[in-house]
């Protein structure tokens, strides 16, 4: 005699951020993939552009029906363990809204989880480079804040740029530079390198001045 099949309920689901792909950042991208996913993971997305998650339902061999709810503006795909959900309006003041279902075969819901994120407007995500660089500052662990003294106070010569004003500002990128934006980047990231732990910096319309501090 064959014996019923036998439904195994979810008992969890979780979201984890896999890649973003922008309709808004001009290629090829600075750092190498779309500084959105590089800066949020997940957590801001603009109008147009797209968010891959990958899903995961405990067991694995559960019997339910996953099903995807989101909100308004938002359009997705699911299949199998793959989320892809695109950004295609703004009508959840500035919220996306994400749900995925499990749902047993007399209809209740076994297991459930939610996610949110921002939404920003279409445009170039390097509009408000304040906020891109403060935000790239925290992503490498460091603090951006004010402080009284650079690394390069007691020698100027040590200045990674060999800015001719150091102290005063220990690092200056020259805005007329084709690759500013990637440059500032860099030094970010030789800043995390050299072992400081907090940054600053100042945004004039021709240059970008840094410190840094342990």
């Amino acid at each position: 005699m064959t014996e019923p099949a036998k439904n195994i309920l979810a008992s969890s689901i979780s979201f984890s951020f896999d890649h973003y792909e922008s309709k808004n950042e001009t290629t090829p991208f600075v750092l190498g993939s779309p500084l959105f996913g590089i800066l949020y993971s997940g957590k801001r997305a603009q109008v147009g552009d797209t968010v891959t998650f990958s899903v995961s339902v405990s067991p694995a061999d559960h019997t339910d029906r996953v099903s995807v709810e989101v909100s308004n503006g938002l359009e997705y795909v699911l299949s199998g363990d793959t989320l892809r959900v695109t950004v295609k309006q703004d009508r959840n003041y500035g919220t996306g809204r994400i749900s995925v279902y499990a749902t047993a075969e007399n209809g209740a819901i076994s297991a459930n989880a939610d996610y949110s994120f921002v939404i920003d407007p279409a445009g170039d995500p390097f509009s408000d480079m304040a906020s891109v660089l403060s935000d790239y500052i925290r992503l490498k662990g460091m603090q951006y804040t004010t402080f009284t003294e650079g690394y390069t106070v007691s020698d100027p010569s040590k200045s990674v740029t060999h800015y001719a004003g150091a102290p005063a500002w220990d690092d200056m990128i020259d805005k007329s530079s084709p690759g500013w934006i990637k440059q500032c980047f860099d030094l970010i990231d030789r800043y995390k390198s050299m072992g400081f732990s907090k940054v600053n910096f100042i945004i004039t319309d021709i240059s970008v001045g840094f410190s840094a501090a342990i």
